[in-house]
């Protein structure tokens, strides 16, 4: 979890070198999640927590079994049932995935 938590921190600290962020997290290659249900909620409610420097953040996941597929969307429930600003899609289809984030920059910037 702490370096799940790192990762949210990373993100936040470029907000003032980028207007917009789009990010992809590939899980191809995961065999093993240590992570539990319960540690996905800890690190939604911490992202919840701090404050979004971006106009606009888009996260891509790219999920290709049904564990992390159905772990990607419960943290996506998460951000949506708070509220959160960050636009979240799960897919199991990277290219479909890459292309969101695509869209998403040549509307925005």
């Amino acid at each position: 979890l702490s370096s799940a938590i790192q990762h949210v921190d990373f993100i936040v600290s470029l907000g003032d070198r980028f207007v917009n962020l789009y990010e992809l997290h590939d899980f191809t290659n995961i065999n093993t999640i240590t992570l539990s249900t319960k540690d996905f909620e800890k690190l939604a409610a911490y992202a919840i927590s701090i404050e979004n420097p971006y106009q606009h953040s888009f996260l891509s996941v790219y999920a290709n079994n049904n564990f992390t597929f159905g772990l990607a969307r419960q943290f996506k429930a998460f951000l949506e049932m708070a509220n959160h600003p960050m636009v979240v899609k799960v897919f199991k289809d990277k290219k479909a995935g890459i292309q969101f984030l695509k869209d998403s920059q040549s509307k925005y910037g």
